[in-house]
């Protein structure tokens, strides 16, 4: 109740704010989801449209559960924006909570229960409330179209929870249901953003970072396994279905950087968007930021010191791992 009552003080004005942006053409001009009839075969229909981009020649296929909901929100609201922005402050307030399940249950479990379980609940707590009302949210709640993140980390967080229960089921067939739930959520969060295809990694680290004992290791590494590689091949059929592997690099004829280029970047945009959490003043949050692509390794000199940093945490943290062991 008080993570919510501070997520409404805090976001209650956003019911104010008009269309902007990516809110325009893919809500209000795009016809696919101006729902006229809640019918199954309507919502349908909507759920397998292409979503169109307000420029000539340019269309995209994203979210499209987030759709349903727009169209939802259209068939209730019609252009009503404070309608849209209810809807999107009240998924950040289920996100709260089930980041506070999250946290609990990862701290009550595992390695983690003999040393945090008694301050398991406080912890979490403080970690939803800091989570939630943290300026770096203020994209994802209040520009209606980043319901899609709000779903796709709903979803994700969901499977957490399903995952985490799993792993601590004795009865086989509880574990199974627990891990097949977890990978149906997963699918969801797929259909609502594409950025859940990092959700089986995440699960990998997780199961790593809460196992106990080399025993129980054993006993669950097999199921977590199975369900990494379920989840793997879904994330290649999502990408197959959305389009042939080719069009990834075909894309990039028409960008001012190379694939490499890009992947040599995203360390520095890593570190930039966790140093936006330690000082979140108003002028670094952007909606477009000038990250300039790196060129090599060196250029600009920024690009090693944060590719040698992320290997360098990915080390500590395996080696906390082997040690806790």
């Amino acid at each position: 109740m008080l993570t919510a009552a501070a997520v409404v003080l805090v976001y209650g004005h956003s019911l104010d704010v008009p269309w902007y942006l990516d809110d325009i053409p893919r809500i209000v001009r795009n016809e696919a989801v101006h729902l006229v009839s809640p019918a199954p075969a309507a919502i349908g229909d909507v759920l397998l449209a292409s979503t169109g981009s307000d420029r000539p020649g340019e269309t995209w296929y994203r979210g499209p559960l987030a759709d349903v909901t727009f169209a939802l929100n259209w068939y209730f609201c019609r252009d009503d924006a404070p309608g849209y922005h209810l809807v999107n402050t009240a998924l950040h307030t289920v996100n709260s909570w089930l980041l506070f399940l999250t946290i609990a249950g990862l701290l009550e479990s595992g390695r983690f229960r003999d040393r945090y379980a008694f301050c398991s609940r406080d912890i979490a707590l403080l970690a939803a409330v800091l989570w939630a009302l943290h300026p770096i949210q203020t994209q994802a709640v209040v520009q209606v179209v980043q319901r899609e993140t709000l779903l796709c980390a709903m979803f994700q967080l969901l499977g957490f929870l399903a995952f985490l229960r799993g792993r601590g089921a004795e009865a086989a067939g509880e574990r199974f249901f627990c891990y097949a739930a977890c990978a149906a959520v997963y699918l969801l969060a797929l259909g609502s953003s594409g950025t859940a295809v990092s959700f089986p990694v995440t699960l990998l680290l997780m199961g790593a970072a809460c196992r106990e004992a080399a025993k129980r290791g054993r006993k669950t590494g097999g199921l977590a396994a199975g369900l990494v590689c379920a989840v793997l091949v879904f994330s290649t059929a999502y990408v197959l279905l959305d389009g042939n592997l080719s069009g990834i690099f075909e894309g990039y004829r028409h960008r001012p950087f190379t694939l490499r280029q890009r992947l040599m970047t995203q360390p520095r945009v890593l570190f930039f968007y966790v140093s936006e959490l330690f000082l979140p003043w108003a002028d670094r949050f952007s909606v477009v930021h000038d990250i300039r692509p790196s060129l090599s390794l060196f250029t600009p000199w920024t690009t090693l010191p944060s590719s040698a940093g992320l290997l360098l945490v990915a080390v500590l943290a395996e080696g906390h791992v082997l040690l806790d062991d």
